[in-house]
């Protein structure tokens, strides 16, 4: 026998396509109405935990998920939603023992290693990072957050061959990744390989136009070729879209040296 969603199940799906695209208070009260229609309907917890962690709002956050573990103590889900919490709030090691207990209850749960590793990483641990990066491609080997995040540690360990693989299997598997082809390009820049490194910098800046350090390499990797007018426009398309002033003045001195 199929067992149907519920009405609930329902609206705590509308609720993550709205935090999805950025509508809170339309997913926190689909959330809500998924929580008044079904007070035991997990999802619904779930889903307006996500909304308010969405928005940096931890405290808020923690409440929604402790009522799902209220519902369910074992629920992976709930598990590591709370160690996204208690990390949003610097808890480190209360993070950490959520995703322990997490990997207790399902033991290939990916999600639970993959923040495992950021929150690892945060900690400035990148070995421990690195593992459980790795053991959640192994899970999960077509996942470009987990292959991106891998590729970052591999890239700290100075092993470009395989930063460079893990890199492109997550453009390769998310098209519009724009951070796995900007990290690419870093990449290819590190192993001389010029041409590459352009051809990542350009999908990075044709998937987001305002992506100013994007726009910077490119304009570095295009000076170093001898490609002197492309660089400018490139150093000029990073100066007028840079938010942060390092990249604004680099952007600036790029632009004097090919003028």
């Amino acid at each position: 026998m199929q067992i149907r969603p519920s009405y609930a199940d329902a609206l705590a799906v509308g609720s993550r396509a709205s935090t999805a695209k950025g509508d809170y208070k339309g997913a926190i009260e689909y959330a809500s109405q998924a929580i008044r229609a079904e007070p035991q309907n997990i999802l619904g917890h779930l889903a307006l935990g996500e909304a308010e962690l969405a928005q940096g709002r931890g405290a808020e956050a923690l409440v929604a998920f402790d009522a799902a573990l209220q519902i369910s103590a074992s629920d992976v889900r709930a598990l590591v939603a709370k160690g996204r919490a208690e990390n949003s709030l610097g808890r480190r090691e209360e993070a950490l023992k959520l995703y322990r207990d997490a990997l207790e209850s399902d033991p290939s749960s990916a999600e639970a290693h993959l923040f495992a590793g950021h929150t690892y990483v945060e900690l400035g641990r990148w070995e421990d990072g690195f593992r459980e990066y790795r053991k959640a491609t192994e899970i999960r080997p077509r996942w470009p957050a987990a292959l991106y995040n891998l590729g970052r540690a591999y890239l700290q360990r100075k092993d470009l061959s395989n930063a460079h693989g893990a890199f492109s299997k997550a453009a390769e598997y998310s098209l519009n990744f724009v951070e796995a082809w900007f990290y690419l390009g870093l990449t290819n820049r590190e192993r001389a390989r010029p041409d590459e490194a352009i051809s990542a910098f350009h999908k990075a800046t044709q998937l987001n136009g305002g992506y100013a350090e994007a726009w910077l390499y490119l304009g570095l990797t295009l000076e170093e070729t001898g490609e002197r007018a492309q660089a400018a426009e490139a150093f000029r398309q990073a100066r007028d879209t840079a938010g942060d002033d390092a990249v604004r003045a680099q952007a600036e001195q790029g632009l004097l040296r090919v003028q």
